[in-house]
């Protein structure tokens, strides 16, 4: 259903903000898939990460809520990883 960024991403040349942005949808991916059950991992995805903004689409409203509950025990893993670049996520937004 859904194309995974990073194959969309490495068709196109790569710069600073690129890479930290494939870096956070890699890691939303990485702890989603230890958080959510399939059908919850199946519905979801880390799509853009630009200032401080996690954009997450969901495609299953019955899921959202369970998502929007697990969503801040993944991003404390992924602050925790993202001290050594100086960026965190300070907010999500769920499309």
């Amino acid at each position: 259903m859904f194309q995974p960024l990073k194959e969309i991403l490495s068709k196109k040349p790569r710069q600073d903000s690129f890479g930290v942005e494939v870096n956070v949808c890699d890691l939303w991916h990485k702890y989603a898939n230890q958080v959510f059950l399939s059908k919850i991992i199946d519905s979801q995805e880390a799509i853009s990460f630009r200032e401080g903004i996690l954009v997450i689409s969901v495609n299953n409203s019955m899921f959202l809520n369970e998502i929007k509950r697990k969503t801040p025990r993944i991003v404390k893993k992924i602050n925790k990883e993202l001290k050594k670049e100086n960026k965190e996520i300070k907010e999500i937004k769920y499309r």
